[in-house]
């Protein structure tokens, strides 16, 4: 690896200078404050290099008619040189192919690569793959090749006669940082030489040798038609490029805004739960806090549960700090009082010699018949109310009469 990263430790300060060093000569590139800098400008070095030394991943064109969908299918021509218009000066050797070969068999990049049409995976989605690889004797590299539906009758209709490779000359592993060179990551078919057929097969391979035969041209196409066909294929490629990492964008944009929901709806069910334990608390406190008034030691007349009933229903419509709330307190507080200290009033049904009643034995018989005649009235429900109806047997009630 011509780079690497040193950490260099400044004793002044005790601060950490990540550094990029040139690895043959350890001469230092630049530092950075942070490991994540360093590695993103020794990444734009190799970027650098690469397109120094063999320019950007090649797409290039080799003639081949497709009759029939076949296995073996030819990947890059024979070894020469040829200058190309997009890609400048390009050079295949013998080294380089059994290099491409070799990387494939190892799975570098993927044990299988897509074969798709017009260099569009996205849009055309996988024609085929490509399974393995061989360099023919001629120095040649085909490729075995397992076509899809969809590829077969895209070559059974005649449309894609050029079959267009693509490598990177410099391909870094993103988990292992490990350069590579002339690594395959796929091909295509395709419709469109960068030299028109009608005036020239675009890349050739046959066996006088791989040959570049732009010189034939005439002045006036390599001047004209050609630089303006090259001009306009590198605009659509741009534009497709374009689309291509909108999509990824809006893909990107697509997963951020479900996982902001996820974790919304997260978020809410917590302050559910959360609410709901605080609820549940608060309830109980509340239970709690009724039957101390109730259950005191001068307990109230009646059933509890009636109590706490009656109770929770003032808390509910007025609060527990509203006059109807303490109304209520007070009278049945009050009641108990009465029953507490008078040694008159005893159990219901109990024999007395005396035939006249007294006020709390009046009130609870009328408390008993009210309930008796309106179905689901509690004990303590009706004698308030009979209370509240008879104001007089109430006063009575409250002189011990």
């Amino acid at each position: 690896m011509p780079w690497k990263i040193v950490e260099e430790v400044n004793d002044s300060d005790s601060s950490v200078r990540h550094c990029v060093i040139n690895d043959s000569d350890n001469s230092v590139e630049k530092c950075h404050t942070t490991h994540a800098e360093a590695e993103n400008h020794m990444k734009a070095l190799y970027a650098a290099m690469e397109k120094k030394e063999y320019g950007a991943n090649w797409r290039l064109f080799i003639e081949h008619e497709f009759v029939e969908p076949e296995q073996w299918i030819p990947y890059l021509p024979l070894p020469g040189e040829l200058k190309h218009k997009k890609y400048g000066d390009v050079s295949f050797t013998l080294e380089k192919a059994n290099r491409l070969v070799d990387g494939f068999k190892q799975g570098i990049y993927q044990s299988r690569i897509p074969i798709d049409a017009e260099h569009q995976t996205k849009l055309s989605g996988a024609v085929g793959w490509i399974t393995d690889m061989r360099v023919n004797d001629n120095g040649s590299v085909d490729a075995l090749t397992e076509w899809t539906d969809r590829g077969i009758k895209l070559l059974a209709n005649k449309r894609f006669r050029y079959m267009s490779p693509e490598f990177y000359p410099l391909w870094i592993d993103p988990f292992t940082e490990e350069v590579h060179k002339d690594v395959a990551v796929g091909a295509a078919i395709t419709t469109r030489p960068y030299i028109k057929e009608s005036y020239l097969r675009s890349l050739i391979a046959t066996e006088r040798g791989f040959e570049d035969l732009t010189d034939t041209l005439p002045a006036v196409v390599k001047t004209t038609n050609g630089d303006k066909y090259m001009e306009l294929e590198m605009k659509v490629e741009e534009q497709t490029q374009a689309f291509v990492d909108l999509q990824d964008r809006f893909t990107a944009a697509e997963a951020a805004r479900a996982e902001s929901e996820a974790r919304s709806v997260k978020l809410t069910e917590a302050l559910d739960a959360s609410n709901a334990r605080i609820a549940k608390m608060e309830q109980t406190a509340q239970v709690r806090r009724f039957t101390d008034l109730v259950e005191s030691d001068k307990r109230w007349y009646g059933e509890t549960a009636s109590h706490l009933k009656v109770l929770r229903s003032f808390a509910e419509t007025f609060g527990e700090e509203s006059e109807e709330f303490a109304e209520y307190v007070q009278q049945q507080q009050a009641l108990a009082e009465q029953l507490h200290t008078s040694e008159l009033f005893k159990e219901y049904g109990h024999s007395r010699q005396s035939q006249k009643r007294t006020a709390a034995e009046e009130l609870d018989v009328k408390a008993r018949q009210l309930q008796a005649e309106r179905t689901g009235l509690s004990y303590a429900q009706a004698y308030t109310e009979v209370l509240t109806q008879n104001p007089g047997l109430y006063n009575r009630h409250v002189k011990g009469e």
